[in-house]
């Protein structure tokens, strides 16, 4: 819906997408700030960074068919305060990629974190997050890096993106 490629200091405050057939903010290479907006039934990612910097706050995303968050190429991603629920996936991290999520709700999604190498040349992706959680429906890849909370023990697996990309889990890019 909207894309922003090089762009510096975007601010997206207040705003509804809703009802969008593609990505709803596609960033590439961006620095951008989303506060306070709702993403409602979007047909591919509500929010997908390449290579950008993203801050997520006060969000409201639900019915998302493929990624909420989607973090890729290197792009450094906090969200804060958001809710995630009834989405395909709500948090996606790979190909040398952070993300730092604190004081988030994720309810009712297929998989609510997927941790990743899509492209072998990137560095080890990271998932951080301040609270504490149990991680039932997510899928770590061997050779990411967790820095969480958690009593349960986390199972890895070799080949996350063998799941993704509407194969199991998400939506089938064309």
């Amino acid at each position: 819906y909207v894309n922003f490629f090089r762009s510096k200091n975007i601010s997206i405050k207040n705003s509804l997408f809703k009802n969008t057939l593609n990505d709803a903010i596609d960033s590439d290479f961006s620095y951008l700030e989303i506060i306070n907006s709702k993403f409602i039934n979007i047909g591919n990612d509500a929010i997908d960074g390449s290579g950008s910097e993203i801050k997520i706050t006060n969000n409201l995303f639900d019915t998302v068919l493929d990624k909420a968050i989607s973090a890729g190429e290197s792009s450094d991603i906090v969200i804060k305060n958001s809710k995630i629920s009834n989405s395909e996936l709500a948090i996606v991290v790979k190909d040398g990629s952070k993300l730092l999520g604190d004081k988030n709700l994720l309810i009712n999604n297929k998989i609510d974190y997927a941790v990743f190498f899509k492209k072998n040349f990137y560095s080890s992706p990271i998932l951080e997050l301040t609270d504490f959680y149990e991680f039932e429906n997510s899928l770590f890849q061997k050779g990411v890096i967790l820095k969480v909370k958690t009593k349960n023990k986390i199972k890895y697996i070799d080949d996350v993106e063998s799941l993704l990309y509407g194969k199991i889990y998400g939506r089938a890019s064309d």
